[in-house]
Parts: C-alpha cells; structure tokens; sequence
C-alpha cells in the first residue's frame, strides 16, 4: 500500500529540516574573529565549538577547517596546508606556504 503525501506537506518538511540545519550551524559558531595581516589581507577565523573544537579560517574568497592541535595556553589549529597559531589579540597564520603576523581587527 502506497501513502500520497501531498506536496505542500513535503515542502514544509524540507523547509523545517533546512532551517533547523541553519540553526544548528549557527549555534555551533562560538566566535567570529576578523584579522588584519602583514600582507594587508584580512582573515576571518570562526571558532566552532566541539568536541572536537575546530576552526573555520576565510581569506582570499577560500576556506579551510582546521582541527585543534594540544592544549597549550595558545591556540593551535592545523588544517591541510595551512596553520593558525593565536596568543592574546595576535595571530601567527601559515596558507599555503606564506607565513604573515596578524592583529584583531575590529
């Protein structure tokens, strides 16, 4: 036996399912941080909550997902390619091989 589910139900259900997605990500997003670097490009580093913390780091129209490396009092996030490496309002941030010192930008 075949049950019809009327289309507006359906899309209802899609609507409910994608904003709940929206929300959940959303909540997830601890901190958003922009940086001003020494090669005058800016990055948008987001904090994520976990386990297991991570970070979400923008520059350049790209972006990476860098996991949490150790416990030390710095935070140390280390993805393919690229590092970031923060201490108080300053970054220390390697993409792709170009190593630049950045400052909290707000």
């Amino acid at each position: 036996m075949r049950i019809s589910v009327p289309l507006k139900t359906r899309c209802k259900a899609l609507v409910a399912v994608a904003t709940a997605a929206v929300l959940l990500s959303a909540a997830a997003a601890a901190e958003r941080v922009r940086y001003r670097c020494s090669d005058g490009k800016g990055i948008i580093a987001i904090f994520l909550d976990g386990p297991p913390a991570r970070l979400r780091l923008e520059r350049d129209n790209e972006t990476h997902l860098l996991d949490r490396m150790g416990a030390e009092k710095a935070a140390s996030y280390a993805g393919s390619d690229v590092s970031f490496k923060t201490v108080g309002n300053r970054a220390s941030v390697t993409w792709q091989g170009l190593e630049v010192q950045c400052i909290e930008w707000r």
